[in-house]
């Protein structure tokens, strides 16, 4: 796996512009071989260590996913009390898959998304005291994988969904207080998630003698939570900490 990750930010005045790129490009093989091991004198082979002379392989598929992200964002400070920050982030990953040895997987898939937005704010009500928020839209990439994912099925299944299949998506938002005193800090807040697109691999039989799964959009989640926090410092080398979560 080899990338860069590079950005730029500018000041001026009120506001703080970033600007970056991410670029990843993974190169990943996966196979299904078998290693011959006495069965009456133990083992013979270090499971640290990695494997060699198979004396047979079912399928064997090299992947190769490259992944771009761009992002722009504006931090305002409108005043001593309010900051403001705004901005979107352009996603591309393409997986594509090789077949080495076993049934023809062969073919590319991707995730395009150019503008998934997000927004912010921060509010200090006092000293001790803050407001945040934040709201935005994420997407997620394909597996690159034969056994789950896009190409977990036959060549004539990924041929069907490889034009249909949506990404998994999701719409975040969260508001919450931070209290900070001399000896703690502390943390309460509420979210909402609107998770769409779900992707379920539907089993066909058992994977163990070579039966494809079925890569499907089955639907959508809405998640609604809440959770507090608190770290308190009794002592200068002692800290406690406890959170409570409901979902």
């Amino acid at each position: 796996r080899m990338g860069v990750v590079t950005g730029l930010t500018w000041s001026a005045g009120a506001h703080e512009l970033n600007g970056g790129l991410w670029y990843e490009t993974n190169d990943f093989t996966q196979a299904r071989r078998f290693y011959g091991e006495p069965s009456l004198d133990g083992p013979t082979r270090d499971f640290m260590e990695l494997q060699s002379d198979s004396f047979r392989t079912d399928w064997e598929y090299d992947f190769d996913t490259e992944s771009f992200v761009f992002h722009l964002q504006d931090t305002w400070s409108v005043n001593d009390k309010l900051r403001l920050n705004f901005g979107f982030r352009a996603v591309r990953a393409e997986n594509t898959a090789h077949t080495v040895v076993g049934a023809l997987k062969n073919g590319t898939i991707d995730v395009e998304e150019p503008f998934l937005p997000q927004v912010g704010f921060n509010y200090a009500i006092s000293d001790d005291v803050e407001w945040f928020g934040s709201a935005g839209r994420n997407v997620r990439a394909f597996a690159s994988s034969g056994t789950s994912g896009p190409f977990s099925t036959t060549e004539a299944g990924f041929a069907a969904i490889r034009d249909v299949i949506e990404p998994e998506s999701a719409n975040n938002y969260e508001t919450g207080v931070r209290f900070r005193g001399a000896a703690f800090e502390a943390l309460v807040a509420v979210y909402h998630v609107d998770f769409k697109d779900r992707l379920v691999g539907i089993n066909s039989g058992p994977g163990i003698i070579g039966n494809p799964s079925v890569l499907a959009n089955v639907g959508s989640v809405v998640t609604n939570g809440a959770e507090a926090a608190l770290t308190w410092r009794p002592l200068r080398s002692l800290t406690w900490f406890t959170s409570l979560a409901w979902n």
